[in-house]
């Protein structure tokens, strides 16, 4: 089984009955997860972000209507084709920061799952040109 190593997060679910949770190993800091837990984790953050317990939106925190979107969502909303999404994330020609939105990262090294905060890809479209 492979496992990916994220940092500890203190915002997971404190339910007994949690699948996800009761499958985790604890390693020092780090929780080590299995690639279907990581994704299963991936959605319970993503439920977490839309659902707020006391309705009001913590200062830092995302709006309650923030989704993580992963790369084939993401695709089909803004029409790009996945290889043109990583492209348009490389560091321009002349040196400067692209303008696509900047994937989250779900874990600590480079090659953990990422998504993209639907906030920050809709304001991102308003600024493209519309077609004539």
């Amino acid at each position: 089984m492979s496992t990916s190593s994220i940092p500890l997060l203190s915002a997971l679910p404190r339910s007994g009955d949690d699948a996800t949770a009761s499958r985790a190993r604890m390693s020092s800091n780090s929780l080590m997860l299995s690639a279907e837990d990581l994704d299963n984790l991936a959605n319970l953050l993503t439920t977490a972000v839309r659902t707020r317990v006391d309705g009001n939106d913590p200062p830092g925190k995302p709006p309650a209507s923030v989704r993580l979107l992963r790369i084939g969502e993401l695709a089909k909303l803004v029409g790009l084709s996945r290889a043109t999404i990583y492209t348009r994330l490389k560091p321009l020609e002349d040196g400067g920061a692209p303008d696509f939105p900047s994937p989250v990262h779900l874990g600590a090294s480079g090659r953990s799952p990422v998504r993209w905060r639907s906030d920050e890809v809709e304001r991102w479209i308003k600024t493209r040109p519309r077609s004539r």
